[in-house]
């Protein structure tokens, strides 16, 4: 499940809206891991090296186009990244981390 915004993770439906935020930025910085950093590096990079191919394919390798291709590549691959590598990471460790919840409810 794709979250888009801080009030749809399930993991974080009874803790309270002003604390969302700051237990999804902690989540996310502590599920960080060496090969998810090379992943994300490796999507950039495919990102980037799609784009130029594309635009090479389509003949037009120097002006707004390729601009654009690398913009179009860039993109996806944040989105990829974002949707597909950070927040599946980040919710695995709500989900093994949920005893730590209880001192954001406690307030």
């Amino acid at each position: 499940m794709t979250c888009w915004r801080s009030q749809n993770i399930p993991e974080l439906q009874a803790v309270p809206l002003s604390r969302r935020q700051s237990l999804w930025r902690e989540a996310v910085s502590r599920s960080n891991t060496v090969k998810g950093a090379l992943a994300s590096f490796l999507l950039f990079g495919l990102g980037f090296l799609g784009s130029d191919l594309m635009a090479a394919y389509l003949g037009h390798a120097t002006g707004w186009i390729q601009v654009a291709a690398t913009l179009l590549g860039v993109l996806v691959a944040y989105l990829v990244n974002t949707y597909g590598l950070v927040q599946p990471r980040a919710r695995r460790w709500l989900r093994a981390h949920a005893y730590t919840l209880d001192r954001y409810l406690g307030d």
